[in-house]
């Protein structure tokens, strides 16, 4: 998968929350989700805007 949105919906289809996202940054040109994985790490995925 290359996108961040469909990365989100994989994830969500797997009972994953999101904590940030999908968000757009467009100062730094990337789109973004952000959740934390089952030992409490944040795990960030981007992709180009």
């Amino acid at each position: 998968m290359g996108d961040v949105n469909a990365w989100c919906d994989y994830l969500k289809g797997r009972g994953v929350l999101m904590t940030k996202g999908p968000k757009d940054v467009p100062l730094l040109g990337i789109r973004v989700i952000v959740f934390d994985d089952p030992e409490g790490y944040q795990i960030e995925i981007q992709s180009v805007l």
